[in-house]
């Protein structure tokens, strides 16, 4: 027998149970509408409320008719038209015209620091294997926003290059007449970035600034080819100045250069305040926007608790601080989440409405994971029952 036609012959014989059956018939007649106008074919499964469900299953008769569904097809149970078990649903479930809100973020986050830095060779005659400074990458916000990472155009940042020989050892007597007293050539990768000019605040300091928004002099603006973007683990070359200034982008010299360093995150992954410790006051940051299901949206930047790079404030972000803390005490346990999924809402347009109907079921004839709404790992009939009840509570 064809799907279609075994459902129609068990409608009829399912509602023919239903008036001679003495439990049924003790639920008030205008249940009984509803349950007519709202059956849905094959299983048996009514929508109506929880308590006239228990009631109605108390039958030996219906509990027999309810298990005919087991010998149906799964596309079989889908297949009456989904307008008309909305117009039967709409008397009973309420719509709710909820949105979810979205995760804005907009805390004020810490300038963050990608940096290279810089020492003198081994093998100087002075001053060997000494800091003399660094190039740094000094990322203010990305869009607004800080966030871990390399660094791209629209960003705002600083790019600073920054050689002092003040400090180290033999200054006083040896600087002036050695090659370090020179201007320097700086690459990222394999193309020139700028000129760092000696002497232009002091003796023993030479200095090239660029900012990507609104530079202050000496700090210039960021020049058209300059690299986009610059990652993590991009190689920074500082060579003595060529006679000629090369051009943005031009290729490296022959040579060794003075000076060469990776970019590295200047921080630790965890110590959102930047105030060097991975404690309580961190977790506290965290705690307050954790959110494990990924309800809410973008989490940009460790202020809104990303400290992974995926601009999200999960697991994983718990787990980056368990990794690295520093407190004395004990990390407290995974924070609860500050906002749970909305699982009826299928369609994900945070609304709950019919058309999240139709996109369970399309959902259930996919097998597709948003059918699963009583999370049991599976996408089967009881899903809809539970879609059901997730709908009536509302998000």
């Amino acid at each position: 027998m064809a799907p279609v036609a075994a459902s129609m012959r068990f409608r009829t014989a399912y509602w023919t149970r239903l008036r001679l059956d003495p439990m049924a018939n003790r639920l008030p007649m205008s249940q009984h509408s509803i349950y007519r106008s709202m059956y849905l074919p094959c299983t048996g499964t009514l929508l109506y409320e929880a308590a006239a469900y228990r009631a109605f299953l108390k039958s030996v008769k219906t509990r027999a008719l309810y298990g005919w569904h087991r010998r149906c097809s799964r596309r079989s149970l889908l297949r009456d038209t989904e307008d008309s078990m909305m117009k039967a649903m709409l008397p009973l479930v309420a719509i709710v015209a909820g949105t979810l809100s979205t995760c804005a973020h907009s805390q004020v986050n810490p300038d963050y620091r990608i940096r290279a830095k810089l020492r003198t060779p081994a093998d100087a005659t002075w001053g060997a294997n000494e800091s003399v400074g660094n190039a740094d990458f000094r990322v203010h916000s990305r869009f607004g926003h800080v966030y871990y990472g390399g660094v791209i155009r629209s960003d705002e940042f600083k790019f600073k290059v920054q050689i002092d020989y003040r400090d180290i050892s033999g200054f006083d007597t040896n600087f002036l007449t050695s090659t370090f007293n020179s201007d320097y050539d700086v690459y990222i990768n394999d193309g020139y970035v700028g000129r760092a000019i000696m002497g232009t605040e002091d003796v023993g300091l030479a200095e090239l600034a660029y900012d990507s928004r609104h530079p202050d002099f000496p700090e210039l603006p960021l020049p058209a080819g300059f690299p986009d973007p610059v990652e993590l683990f991009d190689v920074v070359s500082v060579y003595f100045a060529a006679p000629s200034v090369p051009a943005i982008g031009d290729p490296l010299p022959v040579g060794t250069p003075v000076f060469q360093s990776e970019l590295i995150e200047d921080f630790t992954r965890g110590d959102a305040n930047l105030d060097g410790k991975v404690d309580a006051d961190d977790y506290a940051i965290l705690a307050n926007v954790y959110d494990p299901f990924h309800v809410l949206g973008e989490h940009i930047g460790p202020m809104a608790g990303d400290f992974t790079a995926d601009n999200l404030a999960d697991r994983s972000d718990y787990d980056t601080l368990v990794a690295n803390w520093t407190d004395s005490h004990d990390i407290p346990g995974e924070p609860e989440p500050i906002a749970t999924p909305c699982y009826a809402d299928t369609n994900g347009d945070g609304v709950l409405s019919p058309a999240d109907f139709s996109a369970w079921v399309s959902a259930f004839n996919t097998m597709a994971p948003s059918c699963d709404q009583n999370s049991d790992g599976i996408c089967t009939p009881s899903d809809f029952s539970a879609w059901v009840a997730n709908y009536n509570a509302g998000c």
